[in-house]
């Protein structure tokens, strides 16, 4: 260690490392960088499955519960199923669970808000990352969407929105700017 780091800078260093060692499921799922799943898919398997004991041993099952999952379509359960299939995932894995925790996925929502249960989308810059807004909202209950589609039931948009912007406005989605979907969080 560094000269003049005492027992109290040793201990903090320790603690700081094991703090990084807990991460949530769907983190976990993320972090194992299967082909076509991102956060949002990632937390949808991680709110089903809610430990990582029930997410490997289904994982490890070639009849999985994965296609009566809302957002999994088929090319998603083949490159899942395709991912566990090979051994040296299943090594990386066994690997991985030998230094983290991986902490059970918990309810998101607290309570119902205007969102809750909507399919939404981000467009444009907003004054948080996307991520963030994204867990924020699926937090709030509603079910963020990668694409625009004919049955999204609100965009959120932030400067200068574009395309999906003017697409959501041919098709009568409801589009609200990030002032008032803040707002639609608490109510």
């Amino acid at each position: 260690f560094k000269e003049g780091w005492g027992k109290t800078s040793t201990e903090n260093l320790f603690a700081a490392i094991q703090l990084r060692r807990k991460i949530s499921l769907s983190r976990f799922i993320y972090a194992l960088a299967i082909p076509q799943i991102g956060l949002i898919t990632a937390q949808t398997l991680a709110e089903h499955y809610t430990s990582v004991q029930r997410f490997l041993e289904d994982m490890n099952n070639q009849e999985n519960e994965l296609s009566h999952l809302h957002g999994i379509g088929e090319k998603m359960i083949e490159d899942i199923r395709t991912f566990f299939a090979h051994s040296t995932n299943q090594k990386l894995i066994e690997n991985l669970l030998l230094h983290l925790t991986v902490e059970d996925a918990q309810p998101q929502v607290t309570h119902a808000s205007k969102i809750f249960g909507k399919k939404i989308i981000f467009t444009g810059t907003l004054s948080i990352s996307r991520a963030e807004a994204k867990e924020i909202s699926l937090r709030a209950g509603a079910k963020v969407l990668n694409a625009l589609t004919k049955d999204t039931d609100m965009v959120i948009a932030g400067n200068d929105a574009g395309s999906k912007l003017k697409k959501a406005k041919e098709w009568s989605i409801d589009v609200v700017d990030e002032e008032t979907w803040r707002t639609m969080l608490h109510t």
